[in-house]
């Protein structure tokens, strides 16, 4: 279902992808300060990436419900929401994008900000940030993505 505040239209995915869109696009302090509580699904994380688990629950998330929520007649939303998964797919190639430091100290973090605060924009919606957490074995499918025993 595409996204249409105005008219009173979303559903469970465009909760999801709108809270998850705000977290992408708060400062990096608001960012760590919304950081859950999360298992070495994807990682086995130690100090050096603190913070790991959640931030790759986040992407991966996006990546599942990001094309149920943007109306494919409308070029700027496809254009916006395509750039935001090749985004975070690229950055998910390499590890250093995934903890609490990257988030203050790392560019691919602040275009992401940039990015996210467009397609709100775009979509004509305001921060909506999780009042808890995201569980990740509640939105998406764990074993595709990571031990879901962990």
């Amino acid at each position: 279902m595409v996204i249409n505040l105005e008219k009173g239209q979303i559903d469970t995915e465009g909760k999801i992808i709108w809270q998850i869109l705000t977290f992408f696009a708060l400062e990096a302090h608001n960012q760590i300060e919304k950081i859950g509580p999360s298992k070495n699904w994807f990682e086995k994380e130690s100090n050096d990436n603190k913070g790991a688990n959640y931030l790759y629950g986040l992407c991966y998330s996006y990546m599942e419900y990001y094309g149920h929520v943007y109306d494919a007649q409308n070029k700027e939303q496809v254009v916006i929401f395509k750039e935001i998964y090749q985004h975070l797919w690229n950055m998910q190639l390499d590890n250093k994008h995934w903890n609490i430091n990257a988030l203050t100290n790392d560019e691919k973090w602040s275009q992401l900000r940039i990015k996210s605060k467009k397609a709100l924009n775009i979509l004509k919606l305001p921060y909506n940030p999780l009042r808890s957490p995201f569980w990740f074995p509640d939105i998406i499918d764990m074993a595709h993505y990571g031990d879901p025993n962990a």
